[in-house]
């Protein structure tokens, strides 16, 4: 009997090691080598890896503005869409644990008492008291003969680096949203500025279209064009000013801090930020090791496949070894008296042989969400391409245009002092003067848009290219 059992359980182990369903690969993807514009436009065949790439993980100091690098290491410690990230990480930790404990044995302990007293109409026939002992120590261990265990493992390790990968896109996110936010304040603050100037200087030609009406020298309709601009400009003020109490507002969230926490710090105007590094796109099949949405996606997939194998271990047989000792006896003092004890071991089979098609619905659904996983990940990286490109393209144009842009200025600046002139000694009528104002009002308004712009589109580009979260 005994050879029996140990035959049972060497076959048992011999087989141990076969897992069933596909094995994962990380999938190639056809990229590019270069972005557009580039000479080398040809494809390479890429997959996820680990990367030591730093070159963007602090991209925001590119910015040298403390204040955004103060915002940034503060919103990193405080934000609660993080915090909920970073608890999801460790929930997934711990189920990850779950799973890996299938691998082992399990044991347990256990021990009751007893007390009985003979009462009623059997007492004449059973009589006296007596006391009941039983304590026990029981394990078990599920042999993964089919890999059912091992592929549980490895979907719920792939779920984990998974929500690790999610955590670093939400603080890429907030990182940019930080940044953005505060770069649209500076800019609306730069605009409030530039429209209190113009405003002060319309009014100034309004005094002395006033002072020209009340000599004869124009006729009331150069006052009520005078008091058409100067009001309009006005009308911006509140606007602009609302958008900067907004602004201040959603930073303070950000940064987990009531919505008027951040007002007396942000308040009074800064310049609007610059960029004073290039950004190196470096080449587009880097994408897939820098983006972490990419690589959660890559980890979903390979915890869909490792679900195939999982549910396809089901349609095999299971085998346990199962042990115990223990005692049962009526006295206590024989607790120690080995004579009393018990002890069993042996190999345990259970098997589904019919459950009207439950096994194979679930590795089909199994199969199913593997192929949603694929099309997911490759519908990332398509995403992360064109964001690169689009950010790209945004950024040369936008400093062309800004070029342009100052230009522009520094002429309409030119033309509304010799229009004033002009118009002070009589040689043009004051719509030369109105429309010189109109122009460099658009014009300072549209350059300071610009400045943003390209703010933006740098910011953009960093988070595209998957800057930002590989710094803990």
């Amino acid at each position: 009997m005994r050879t029996l059992l140990l035959s049972s359980i060497a076959v048992v182990l011999l087989i141990q090691g076969c897992t069933v369903g596909p094995d994962y690969r990380a999938p190639a993807y056809s990229i590019k080598k270069s972005w557009p514009d580039s000479e080398d436009a040809t494809t390479q065949h890429a997959a996820v890896t680990a990367t030591d790439d730093k070159s963007l993980d602090l991209w925001w100091n590119g910015f040298d503005d403390p204040k955004i690098n103060s915002l940034v290491d503060r919103a990193v410690k405080q934000n609660l869409h993080l915090a909920q990230a970073r608890e999801r990480v460790m929930q997934a930790r711990a189920a990850s644990a779950v799973a890996a404990s299938g691998q082992y044995p399990s044991a347990n302990l256990d021990g009751t008492y007893d007390y009985y007293h003979r009462a009623g109409p059997l007492a004449p026939a059973i009589p006296g008291d007596y006391q009941w002992y039983q304590t026990g120590f029981d394990a078990s261990w599920e042999l993964d003969v089919f890999g059912g265990v091992r592929r549980n493992v490895e979907s719920a390790t792939a779920d984990y680096q998974a929500s690790v990968e999610s955590s670093r896109d939400v603080r890429l996110s907030l990182i940019a949203e930080v940044v953005r936010d505060y770069v649209d304040l500076r800019t609306v603050q730069r605009r409030l500025e530039l429209a209190r100037a113009n405003l002060a200087y319309q009014e100034k030609t309004l005094s002395i279209t006033r002072e020209r009406f009340s000599a004869g020298v124009v006729g009331d309709l150069d006052v009520y064009r005078a008091e058409s601009l100067v009001g309009g400009t006005r009308a911006t003020l509140p606007v602009l000013a609302d958008r900067c109490t907004t602004d201040i507002r959603l930073l303070s969230v950000l940064l987990a801090l009531d919505p008027d926490a951040l007002a007396a710090e942000l308040t009074k105007q800064g310049p609007i930020p610059s960029a004073t590094a290039h950004v190196h796109a470096g080449i587009p099949g880097e994408l897939l090791r820098r983006r972490p949405d990419i690589r959660a996606a890559e980890r979903r997939l390979a915890a869909a496949n490792a679900r195939i194998g999982l549910a396809t271990a089901n349609l095999y047989p299971r085998f346990s070894l199962l042990g115990g000792i223990g005692q049962l006896d009526i006295q206590s003092d024989h607790f120690f008296d080995w004579s009393r004890h018990y002890a069993a071991i042996g190999p345990e089979m259970s098997w589904d042989i019919f459950d009207a098609g439950k096994t194979n619905a679930q590795i089909q659904s199994a199969q199913a969400a593997t192929h949603a996983a694929l099309a997911n990940y490759q519908q990332t990286i398509l995403i992360a391409l064109a964001e690169v490109e689009n950010a790209m393209t945004a950024l040369d144009s936008e400093h062309t245009r800004h070029s342009d842009l100052a230009n522009v200025v520094i002429a309409d600046q030119k033309a509304v002092a010799r229009a004033t002139e002009f118009y002070v000694q009589g040689i043009t009528d004051f719509t030369t003067v109105l429309d010189a104002e109109r122009s460099l009002a658009a014009s300072q308004d549209a350059l300071a848009v610009s400045s943003q712009v390209i703010d933006v589109a740098t910011i953009s580009l960093c988070k595209a290219l998957g800057g930002g979260w590989e710094n803990k």
